[in-house]
């Protein structure tokens, strides 16, 4: 009996030792700004690449809105600096309905988002919010 509760004792200590250096690490952790998501902007590309030679674009971000699907030739490309928590869509489609057509999106020159099809498909879609 006696023994049970030095058992239950030591165990209960265990625990709030466990839970007291989590408590230290957390504070630590959230004092040094590790839960906090990085400051400013981040450098966005999107780019659209089509065999035939052109496509047609709508693109929306915080600087730019293409609606109505404007005519481009590619690859075409654009690099802008946006703020964290900014949406991006980018929609390409193929006219010419032949070939390749693809979108990608790179976030600090590394690639983020990217779709790709082959005729008969003729839409991509490239879009997310800047982390």
């Amino acid at each position: 009996m006696i023994e049970q509760k030095t058992n239950r004792r030591s165990i209960v200590l265990q625990i709030l030792v466990v839970l007291v250096l989590c408590l230290v690490i957390s504070a630590a952790l959230y004092v040094t700004g590790v839960f906090e998501p990085p400051p400013g902007d981040r450098q966005v590309t999107v780019e659209v690449k089509a065999s035939g030679g052109f496509a047609l674009i709508t693109y929306d971000d915080s600087q730019l809105k293409i609606e109505e699907g404007k005519t481009v030739t590619t690859p075409w490309r654009r690099t802008v600096r946006l703020a964290n928590g900014t949406s991006i869509i980018l929609t390409a489609g193929n006219p010419t309905q032949a070939g390749t057509l693809s979108c990608q999106i790179l976030l600090d020159g590394k690639v983020w988002k990217e779709e790709a099809v082959k005729a008969p498909r003729d839409k991509v879609t490239c879009a997310g919010i800047v982390p």
